[in-house]
């Protein structure tokens, strides 16, 4: 197979700019929704809240729920040409490779997504800060979200040292945030190119009842068949010890499960690139 029937650099700068010609009215719309949520709603909780707000991490729970629940909306409508024969025959005859159209899709919905949101939402989030402190009748100390989120991303062990709590390490899990993301996000992307009605209902169905079917088969294994303790799986030299072993290090098990979540985040991407080609078919 020749280099240009998988990627052409041409077809897909051809495919970019179709892309943006028909969508950046709804890119642009997105972005300031996402602005004017995050603004609105942290705005409102600082002008209803307290002098003091520092302790308040509510924000950061309100920044998670957003990236999650707005993320699932939006990467779920990629694909959208699928949502009907008509669209989908135009879709598939386009000019363009089966990797161009995937990628191009990719850029706009995973990535676009995953990287932008968090900037919309600390700019939103400092600009509700300036609003309401010119609200309020009393000044007001607001939450540190950049240095709270700079916390977060290490996970510490304390222990007491003459009489003292002192920290004695620290862990980066960066690397973990990134890799639950990307997995998730992958995961409504399969679901994307796969259904074709209500892409968001039916992968959180199916996410439901995996995780689901995952939870009970670890329950029989480990719980009712007693492997766990039959085959030691907690023990400091057994395979699976970074899940259970108090001999193993915090490094240890953030790089574990870290590597567990990017494997699946990546069969993700492979199977909806399949399903893709599928459809191409």
């Amino acid at each position: 197979m020749k280099t240009s029937n998988v990627f052409s650099t041409g077809r897909f700068g051809e495919l970019i700019r179709q892309f943006v010609l028909h969508n950046y009215q709804s890119l642009l719309m997105g972005m300031l929704v996402v602005l004017g949520l995050s603004t609105i709603i942290t705005g409102i909780f600082k002008i209803m809240g307290g002098v003091s707000q520092t302790s308040d991490s509510f924000h950061f729970a309100l920044f998670l729920f957003g990236y999650f629940i707005l993320g699932g909306f939006y990467i779920s409508s990629a694909f959208s040409s699928f949502r009907s024969k008509e669209k989908a025959f135009g879709y598939l005859m386009t000019p363009g490779s089966v990797l161009e159209k995937y990628i191009v899709e990719f850029i706009f919905y995973p990535l676009l997504f995953v990287v932008l949101y968090p900037v919309l939402f600390m700019l939103g989030y400092e600009l509700s800060t300036f609003i309401a402190s010119v609200i309020r009748s009393n000044p007001f100390q607001p939450f540190d979200m950049i240095g709270f989120t700079d916390q977060v991303f290490y996970l510490r062990d304390f222990e007491i040292v003459e009489g003292e709590i002192r920290e004695v390490s620290s862990t980066n899990v960066v690397g973990l945030g990134f890799s639950i993301i990307f997995a998730i996000a992958m995961m409504f992307f399969l679901g994307a190119v796969s259904f074709s009605k209500y892409p968001l209902l039916k992968t959180l169905f199916f996410s439901v009842v995996y995780v689901g079917v995952c939870t009970w088969l670890v329950y029989f294994f480990m719980g009712y068949l007693e492997w766990g303790r039959h085959f030691r799986l907690t023990s400091e030299d057994a395979f699976f010890s970074p899940i259970g072993s108090e001999g193993v290090d915090n490094l240890t098990k953030v790089t574990f499960f870290g590597l567990f979540l990017l494997l699946f985040g990546i069969v993700f991407m492979v199977v909806s690139f399949m399903k893709l080609k599928e459809k191409e078919v």
